[in-house]
């Protein structure tokens, strides 16, 4: 909320009300999704292109900006709901043989953490083979991702995923009211549907995904 700005505005005499809103979404509060030009890793983005040939201060993200996915996002979601610990291959693999559920091909796969009530995790670093493994289209979570550390790698989930997979990342998603609606249904798929603003040149946009079952 401390990241929203409302900037109002009122005509009495003509009988109309406006507001602009400043959105300040990167960081670890706003729900948000990261397009491809958001973090480099040794001077790289995706596909091994020059990140300065990518973006710029002056004119931020020139191409792989989030405008590429102006025509909103539609797959399957998947929640694991794994509150309070770093996710690794095994956990994930030992869930898909408890609810039948395989992460496949285009997969949106999101991870619980509890964030909000108190617990913390993330995916491990371990993990990325897997995702690469099973070709997942996006991955999200109620944290800013990262669940373990690597020497000398400062947000490896991010780098890992947006630079060496080209997988887009939902950062500090609201997961508690889907966690609580997938428990009374004991189902963990759904319909994932999210629209990002249409930003040029933006590095991310502020996210309202909705989740049908």
């Amino acid at each position: 909320e401390g990241s929203i700005r409302n900037v109002f505005g009122i005509d009495t005499e003509n009988g109309y009300f406006w507001e602009r809103y400043e959105i300040e979404y990167h960081g670890g509060s706003v729900s948000h999704l990261d397009a491809l030009c958001h973090v480099s890793y040794n001077g790289k983005v995706y596909n091994g292109r020059n990140f300065l040939d990518v973006a710029s201060q002056e004119d931020g993200c020139t191409s792989m900006g989030i405008i590429n996915l102006r025509g909103g996002l539609v797959t399957r979601g998947i929640l694991l709901d794994m509150p309070g610990q770093a996710v690794r291959r095994a956990d994930i693999e030992a869930w898909e043989a408890e609810t039948g559920i395989t992460i496949s091909s285009g997969d949106a796969l999101f991870l619980r953490t509890g964030r909000d009530v108190g617990q913390m995790g993330g995916y491990h670093p371990s993990l990325i083979p897997f995702l690469k493994e099973r070709d997942i289209a996006l991955l999200g979570s109620d944290v800013p991702q990262e669940g373990g550390q690597i020497e000398g790698v400062a947000i490896p989930i991010h780098f890992f995923t947006l630079v060496s997979l080209g997988v887009h990342l939902f950062d500090n998603m609201a997961l508690e009211e889907l966690s609580t609606t997938a428990n009374e249904l004991n189902r963990w798929e759904f319909m994932f549907m999210a629209s990002p603003e249409v930003v040029s040149n933006g590095a991310g946009s502020a996210i309202n995904p909705i989740a049908v079952f």
